[in-house]
């Protein structure tokens, strides 16, 4: 890429960034009455906006760090990020102040926010959100880095894609997260037959409390040790069901 051509690219970002300041100053906060708060069961709107019906989801490059992105999620959820504005290594922090539940002292990272809120809301720790399985290992790579006093607090709340059938991708995406950066990570485990995949799923068909106990247990069952060779097995065929 020409000297040109960075320039180019660095004045779209420029104002993709800037129109994402625009919606959010101009959003009001959203309320738990939202079509896609309702539809994931959420308790708190956890400091999201609304503008024209769509929740607004604040991205941001470092803790307390102004606003470099929106994720715009309409009522029924579909989801799409402010045009042009970078999103790489960006991240929606879950740090309302509000008292979900007693913290379980860890730092989650996540891929999606409905996610990130149900972790939060059956935690009360504080939720790392990357938007997208593509930005999970940049955002942990980025986070631990930067904050390395929170190296060993943080865990990934892996999604678990099994039902899809094809490659697991979420777990390949905690894999490689773990394998590489040495972050555990804590997948839901499901039914046969059921077409669930994330710990929104999971709070919304077991409730809070026992979101809260299998994320512990299963982030252990990583750290010891005896959980990761089923998981790999099912990584290298593909996500396949044995």
């Amino acid at each position: 890429m020409s000297a040109e051509q960075d320039a180019m690219q660095i004045s779209r970002e420029e104002h993709g960034i800037l129109r994402a300041r625009t919606k959010w100053a101009n959003a009001f906060p959203a309320s738990c009455v939202h079509g896609y708060i309702v539809k994931k069961g959420l308790r708190s709107a956890h400091e999201s906006k609304v503008l024209e019906r769509d929740l607004l989801i604040p991205y941001v490059s470092e803790f307390g760090g102004p606003l470099e992105t929106v994720q715009m999620i309409s009522e029924t959820g579909e989801k799409r990020f402010q045009p042009d504005a970078p999103t790489r290594g960006l991240f929606c922090v879950l740090n309302d102040g509000k008292r979900y539940a007693e913290p379980t002292g860890h730092v989650w990272i996540c891929e999606g926010w409905a996610t990130g809120c149900s972790v939060r809301e059956a935690t009360g720790d504080i939720v790392i959100v990357a938007g997208s399985i593509e930005n999970l290992y940049p955002t942990a790579k980025k986070i631990r880095d930067a904050y390395p006093e929170m190296a060993f607090d943080l865990a990934v709340a892996a999604d678990n894609d099994l039902c899809r059938g094809g490659r697991n991708a979420g777990i390949m995406a905690a894999v490689e997260v773990y394998e590489r950066l040495g972050i555990p990570f804590s997948a839901p485990v499901f039914g046969e037959g059921e077409r669930l995949t994330d710990w929104n799923d999971f709070a919304d068909t077991r409730g809070l409390d026992e979101t809260r106990r299998m994320l512990i247990e299963r982030l252990e069952v990583i750290r010891n040790g005896s959980g990761f060779s089923s998981l790999e097995t099912q990584r290298r065929k593909g996500g396949d069901r044995e």
